[in-house]
């Protein structure tokens, strides 16, 4: 350590983050692979594809829940639609809820004032355990990019739909 402390606040932050990480980037990675398997399974002709696509389309109550559906017919379109759209909202609550399991819970459970009572500035503290959460949100967009791509999805639109994804939860952490 350099005297700072700032290597050890960051490892700290990553300990307390790690077992939710954890959760949270395999429940993204399986429900990413999950959506995709289950669509191509479900619907896995042009056809079939095209027919759900239109009932779909034409369903209000498809729309209110999930949003507008475009470009059903394609893998990629589905998986915009299904996952990237109802699955932000669950990721911003866990991003809620680490920041201020990070950020309120070492001021309720008096940590943050103990390793304040050291060499380390109020802000050091700060930058280590938003760079935790950073280091976190990016592996979970990575995890659920690469769960896209392995399910089939092109990559591009892949990593685009992880990081509409996860920017849910930089957001509410934000927030939070």
């Amino acid at each position: 350590m350099n005297g700072s402390g700032r290597p050890a606040a960051f490892r700290l932050a990553l300990r307390l983050l790690w077992k939710q990480a954890l959760a949270w980037t395999g429940v993204l990675g399986v429900g990413a692979v999950a959506i995709t398997q289950g669509y191509q399974n479900a619907y896995p002709s042009l056809q079939s594809r095209m027919i759900i696509a239109a009932q779909i389309g034409a369903n209000p109550a498809f729309q209110a829940l999930n949003g507008k559906a475009v470009n059903l017919d394609t893998l990629g379109g589905f998986v915009a639609w299904r996952y990237g759209g109802p699955v932000v909202v669950i990721v911003a609550i866990w991003g809620l809820l680490a920041a201020t399991k990070l950020l309120r819970g070492e001021e309720e459970t008096g940590h943050g004032e103990l390793v304040l009572g050291g060499r380390l500035r109020p802000t050091m503290l700060l930058a280590a355990d938003l760079a935790a959460l950073g280091l976190v949100f990016a592996v979970a967009w990575a995890v659920s990019g690469a769960a896209l791509v392995g399910g089939g999805v092109q990559a591009a639109g892949a990593f685009l739909v992880a990081m509409q994804v996860v920017l849910g939860a930089v957001t509410f952490a934000a927030i939070g």
